[in-house]
């Protein structure tokens, strides 16, 4: 019997406590997660700061901006000249002084409601900022593959067909051709001896001035002979 006691008192015990620890956990956790909510807060609107990539000066409306950065501005301010300089910004506190998040823009919007100028930013990454005209457009040309050259047909130059006759064959002929005679050799003419000198028959009496030869004495030119006294 006494037994049986001890343990029906325990299992009263085990099912007084059940209940008992979920409403302590239910309580701790109520705790712990107001404690969180009051050290987490966020203002602003966040926007993507990416897409200050797409906004070009002088082209840009306020409209397209805001679709470019995903969020409307916080605040907006219009000015005398028709001008309005538009803020975005948003900061999450996700511990109370110890960690967070800032970001914002100021853009300046003319009175044609284009975009002129930036501000002001905070915390904006070094590449994510607005174009000029002059950007923009090198950048949309790098972004364009080239056009390739359409292909120039090239024609077939004309060709001339020239029309030609056919020479009928030349019939051969029943008589016969004439033949050339032979060619006769010429008769080669003998070399023509020179002429023998005459010779020169001389006087009795010397010749002036020629050679004192003995009286009928033939004198032939280049033919020495002796000297008479």
């Amino acid at each position: 019997m006494c037994r049986t006691e001890r343990s029906s008192r325990a299992n009263v015990l085990r099912r007084g406590l059940a209940p008992g620890l979920r409403r302590v956990v239910t309580a701790f956790g109520a705790i712990v997660l107001a404690a969180g909510l009051a050290a987490c807060s966020v203002t602003g609107r966040s926007f993507n700061s990416a897409g200050l990539n797409q906004i070009v000066e002088g082209q840009t409306t306020q409209a397209e901006a805001i679709r470019s950065l995903g969020a409307a501005p916080v605040n907006t301010w219009a000015r005398s000249d028709g001008s309005v300089l538009a803020r975005w910004a948003y900061k999450g506190t996700v511990a109370t002084d110890a960690l967070y998040l800032r970001q914002e823009v100021w853009l300046l919007f003319g009175p044609d409601g284009t975009f002129q100028r930036t501000e002001n930013s905070i915390n904006i990454p070094f590449l994510n900022h607005t174009r000029t005209a002059e950007q923009a457009a090198r950048e949309a040309a790098k972004k364009t593959p080239p056009v390739p050259a359409a292909a120039v047909p090239q024609t077939a130059a004309p060709q001339t067909v020239t029309s030609q006759t056919a020479v009928p064959p030349i019939a051969p002929s029943a008589e016969p051709l004439p033949v050339a005679p032979p060619v006769q050799p010429q008769p080669v003419a003998a070399p023509i001896a020179p002429p023998e000198p005459e010779a020169v028959t001389h006087a009795a009496a010397p010749v002036a001035g020629g050679p004192l030869l003995p009286p009928g004495t033939t004198y032939i030119p280049g033919v020495s002979y002796p000297i008479g006294r």
